[in-house]
């Protein structure tokens, strides 16, 4: 039913649907395919997960490529807006669940690339994080609270998978380019304060 789903989306595209309402429809697949993904992922099932995971990620990335493309973010109601909301919060844990699946299955390289994807998909695009990384140091920033904690530990394990399991060339493993095309509001940029972190990592 899941495949059907997407082959009726992609006529919908032919179509010429209504960008918002197809931006709704993908939203709704991509979430469907991420609870198939999350029942398996908790039944210890990764490599049937995985699947699963990886549509979920692309899918809802299209979802949100669509909606920000339609210009409508700032004037749908606030019901609508606070679901655009949750999918944009949630992206980068469903890509650290398919990093964490691909892991269980010993495959780093794959893993490496789910946890960079974590990475970029995570929102430092707000003003309060911003001000952190202007003033305080890159261990000051990201102990400021348990969220940015987590993706700080998150770059930690990047950083050595990239180093030490993959020995990627340093410019793969500084995320520089990956961030740059990142979606950040109002011309902001994370990588600066990224790159911070992973030079305190290699020296942990």
């Amino acid at each position: 039913h899941l495949a059907r789903a997407i082959t009726i989306l992609g006529t919908a595209e032919d179509l010429s649907c209504e960008s918002i309402q197809l931006a709704n429809y993908v939203r709704c697949l991509s979430g469907a395919f991420h609870n198939m993904g999350g029942m398996l992922y908790q039944a210890s099932q990764h490599s049937h997960a995985v699947r699963f995971l990886e549509k979920s990620c692309s899918i809802g990335e299209k979802a949100l490529k669509v909606y920000r493309s339609t210009g409508m973010v700032s004037t749908e109601d606030k019901d609508k807006q606070e679901a655009w909301s949750q999918l944009e919060e949630q992206m980068y844990r469903r890509w650290e669940i398919l990093g964490v699946c691909h892991s269980k299955t010993s495959d780093r390289k794959l893993a490496f690339e789910g946890f960079v994807n974590c990475i970029k998909a995570f929102s430092f695009a707000t003003p309060s994080f911003f001000e952190l990384a202007a003033s305080h140091s890159a261990s000051a920033v990201f102990d400021s609270n348990t969220l940015l904690k987590h993706i700080a530990s998150i770059i930690d394990r990047v950083t050595y998978t990239g180093v030490c399991d993959l020995l990627l060339d340093p410019r793969a493993v500084s995320l520089k380019s990956q961030l740059a095309r990142c979606y950040i509001p109002e011309g902001m940029q994370s990588d600066v304060a990224v790159a911070r972190r992973i030079i305190v990592g290699l020296e942990i």
